[in-house]
């Protein structure tokens, strides 16, 4: 159908590749970096977003598409921690 009557405007094709791709943009803080990454795992994964292998997923993009090399190294502190303790994706972006 998309071929017939091609893409609706207001649709964007979400595919794994924008969220393995999707980086901290300059102007964009780290809290609204993580929100901009759940927003596209939600679409992406709309039945299986809470599942531990997407939690997991989302987790690692944030820490390796920050910016900010020491928030990297934070995030990935972080992330080590949260392998002993089960810290959320939450409580990850508000590190």
């Amino acid at each position: 159908m998309i071929e017939k009557y091609g893409k609706r405007s207001d649709q964007e094709t979400i595919t794994l590749t924008t969220l393995t791709e999707r980086y901290q943009r300059g102007n964009e803080s780290s809290r609204d970096y993580g929100k901009a990454l759940r927003e596209i795992t939600n679409k992406l994964f709309a039945l299986t977003s809470d599942t531990d292998d997407v939690k997991q997923a989302l987790k690692d993009q944030f820490g390796s598409g920050l910016r900010d090399s020491s928030l990297r190294t934070k995030a990935k502190e972080k992330q080590y921690k949260m392998k002993v303790k089960d810290f959320s994706f939450d409580e990850l972006v508000e590190y």
